[in-house]
């Protein structure tokens, strides 16, 4: 659509300024780009480490989604995966957030936070 002086009605991006956010912040964060492994690691916060079948009861997906979801953090440095062995149930796949993950998720949290009270403050949501 174009208006009266043939110009598009589209927005367009304004320039940045060093205190603005956007939502491709939060979108470039590759392996939290997707929200199953924002899920997964907000999970992972308040635990030190944890099974592969609790983790995948407290985020509600299905064993496949999970698996892919781990490796993608994994590769990304997020998570650790250890196989191991508990007294009473034999070999599990324990999974723990690393460091950097701790740093990651924090820092993606913020991002949202900032951006939510930006387009609240605004009357925009």
């Amino acid at each position: 659509m174009s208006n009266t002086d043939g110009e598009s009605n589209v927005a367009k991006p304004s320039s940045k300024s060093k205190d603005d956010i956007s939502i491709s912040e939060l979108t470039a964060a590759g392996a939290l780009s997707s929200s199953a492994r924002v899920g997964i690691m907000l999970a992972l916060l308040g635990v030190e480490r944890i099974t592969f079948t609790d983790l995948m009861l407290a985020v509600k997906v299905s064993k496949s989604s999970l698996n892919k979801s781990v490796k993608i953090l994994e590769q990304a440095g997020y998570v650790t995966v250890r196989k191991g062995f508990k007294v009473t149930g034999g070999p599990r796949t324990f999974i723990q957030i690393t460091e950097k993950g701790k740093t990651s998720i924090r820092t993606h949290l913020e991002t949202m936070r900032r951006l939510t009270s930006k387009y609240l403050k605004n009357n925009q949501v």
